[in-house]
């Protein structure tokens, strides 16, 4: 039985489905190269359509000989070449999928559903190379009134709850010692991560990204914060120290060290969002999605990005219009702010039970919930 919907969610979910359905939904979704897991937690997002395929390339997907109604789907930002093609000679629309900003307790590649997704028609957000939706929704969009006041009371919610993308611990304090200098949290990525590749030019690395904070604050207590995918070994980028950093802060939650720290220093890490969301000085020596508004120290140039908007409008168009929200309870699509009220119910519950600490355990635990994964998609199989 599902639980209700929390109070903070006032737009009507028959109204978003609808909406979502004007915006994506069509006859057949056709899903070009999805591994079994990731097609699998994608299936709920895909209602909108008539009918789900998943195949293995673009080859397969024009024997399936797709026409205008269609959408062809791809993760992340490299189309094949030959998708493209497809897309433009059968007039289809090709959409671009990528985890949403708030996903869920747990991590990705860690096979965890997630709560949230972007779909894309124009690029994704963490490509700075050409225009997404999100960047024409920033810079021309007029938000109003009500619209600010709920991306304000959606803030708060984050910043109160600790909230971030994946929720893998508790905030509380960080032990760092006290001090009279500034404090300085790097955030390390994961270095072969989209939004590095295309949207850093010189500093695209955690060690140049460290030096280049040393550099710029040689007085400052520096922190570096390792990228939680990096440290469960799942990605590339890990990373000492090299000597740079004061202090590496393994264990206190991003949210935590976010709210210790005076000044954000980031790639094109999401947690320079967050730091903005927390009032924090934010120096971005890549192009996130966040960055060339007006509200971050900018190390490069982002002349498509001449609009300069209040974090509130930041927040409404990045978090209220863009992303497409899923409640796992209720089984549909919902808002913003029932993802959050889900995200920090889950997260609370697998602590108080002692569990929150097995989905930082690494590849034994991986692989469990892989098999899971597979037995529930031969179960599906089965039923068909």
């Amino acid at each position: 039985m599902s639980e209700p919907d929390p109070p903070s969610a006032a737009v009507d979910n028959e109204l978003i489905s609808r909406d979502i359905a004007a915006r994506f939904g069509g006859e057949r979704a056709i899903c070009v190269g999805f591994p079994h897991w990731r097609a699998f937690n994608l299936r709920p997002f895909l209602s909108p359509w008539r009918r789900a395929r998943f195949v293995a390339d673009a080859a397969a997907a024009a024997d399936l000989a797709p026409g205008p109604a269609d959408s062809l789907i791809w993760w992340g930002c490299e189309v094949p070449a030959a998708l493209d093609r497809l897309a433009v000679e059968c007039r289809c629309r090709l959409l671009r999928i990528e985890d949403g900003f708030y996903r869920s307790v747990g991590l990705g590649s860690d096979y965890i559903p997630p709560l949230s997704l972007i779909f894309d028609a124009s690029g994704l957000y963490l490509d700075a190379r050409s225009t997404s939706d999100l960047e024409h929704i920033l810079s021309t969009a007029e938000f109003t009134a009500a619209e600010l006041a709920r991306a304000a009371a959606v803030r708060r919610r984050i910043v109160d709850s600790g909230l971030t993308k994946y929720n893998l611990s508790l905030p509380g304090r960080c032990a760092w010692p006290a001090t009279d200098r500034a404090v300085v949290l790097v955030v390390g990525q994961v270095e072969d991560d989209a939004s590095i590749l295309y949207g850093c030019d010189g500093v695209a690395t955690n060690r140049a990204l460290l030096e280049a904070a040393r550099r710029d604050h040689p007085g400052a207590l520096l922190v570096y914060k390792p990228h939680p995918e990096v440290e469960a070994g799942n990605r590339a980028g890990h990373l000492g120290g090299y000597g740079l950093a004061d202090l590496v802060e393994h264990e206190a939650a991003i949210a935590s060290c976010i709210e210790a720290a005076d000044i954000v220093v980031t790639m094109t890490s999401l947690s320079g969002f967050e730091a903005l969301l927390r009032g924090k000085l934010v120096e971005v020596h890549g192009r996130p999605f966040y960055a060339g508004w007006g509200l971050t120290r900018d190390r490069l140039a982002m002349p498509r990005r001449g609009r300069a908007l209040s974090l509130d409008a930041l927040v409404a168009g990045t978090l209220i219009r863009y992303p497409v929200y899923w409640d796992p309870l209720a089984r549909r699509f919902t808002t913003v702010e029932t993802v959050l009220e889900r995200l920090c119910d889950k997260r609370d519950r697998l602590a108080a039970r002692g569990r929150l600490h097995r989905l930082q355990t690494g590849d034994l635990a991986r692989r469990i919930r892989k098999l899971r994964v597979v037995r529930a998609r031969l179960a599906e199989a089965l039923r068909r």
